[in-house]
C-alpha cells in the first residue's frame, strides 16, 4: 500500500519535525547537512535521481539555500517518483486526507484489500484516534505557522525535480496524479 497526503500538509509535518529535531539532530551527528543528505530516498536504479541527489547535495551550501524547504520537496517528489515508476506492484494508494474525512470507509478497503476481517473495523478506528507515537515527533496537531517563504522554496524543488506536486494544487489534482 502506499500512503501519501497533501504537499501543503506533508510540509507542514515536515517542518514541525524539523523545528523539534534538527537541534538534536545536529547534537547527536554533528552535522545535519551530512545526516539528511545521507538519508534521502532515491530511486536506486534511476541516473535522473541520482544527478538531482548530487546538485541537491552541491548547493545545499549555499547561503541563500533553505535547506529543510529543499530536502523536504526532493524527498517527496522522489517518493511518488517511485511510486508512480511501480504502482503496478502496489495493492492499494490512499490519501491522508481521505483517512480524516472518512476514516472507516478507507480502513474497510485497507481490511479489504489485506484480508482483515470487517468486524475489526471498529477497533482499527479507535486506534486512529490515539497518537502511535506517543508525541515523540511533535504529537497530532498543533502545527506553528510556516513562512510563505519556505513554501515557496519546498513548490520550487518540487518544480526542480519535474514533480507534477505543488503546494497549492487542489485534492482533484492530487487524486489524479496518485491514483
Amino acid at each position: 500500500m502506499f500512503i501519501t497526503r497533501h504537499p501543503h500538509a506533508s510540509f507542514n509535518s515536515y517542518m514541525k519535525l524539523v523545528r523539534q529535531w534538527a537541534p538534536k539532530l545536529w547534537y547527536w551527528t554533528g552535522n545535519r547537512h551530512r545526516f539528511f543528505m545521507g538519508h534521502q530516498v532515491v530511486p536506486y536504479d534511476d541516473l535522473d535521481w541520482w544527478d538531482r541527489l548530487r546538485r541537491l547535495r552541491a548547493y545545499t551550501f549555499l547561503p541563500e539555500f533553505d535547506f529543510p524547504s529543499v530536502v523536504a520537496g526532493f524527498g517527496l517528489a522522489a517518493g511518488l517518483s517511485e511510486y508512480s515508476r511501480t504502482k503496478h506492484n502496489y495493492a492499494r494508494a490512499i490519501l491522508f486526507e481521505d483517512l480524516k474525512s472518512d476514516p472507516s470507509a478507507v480502513m474497510s478497503g485497507v481490511f479489504e484489500t489485506i484480508g482483515v476481517p470487517l468486524d475489526r473495523v471498529p477497533a482499527a478506528l479507535e486506534e486512529l484516534k490515539k497518537d502511535s507515537q506517543q508525541g515523540h515527533f511533535g504529537g497530532m496537531g498543533g502545527v506553528k505557522k510556516v513562512p510563505q517563504k519556505f513554501f515557496d522554496s519546498f513548490d520550487a524543488a518540487l518544480a526542480e525535480c519535474e514533480s507534477p506536486l505543488r503546494v497549492d494544487m487542489t485534492m482533484e489534482q492530487l487524486r489524479k496524479v496518485v491514483y
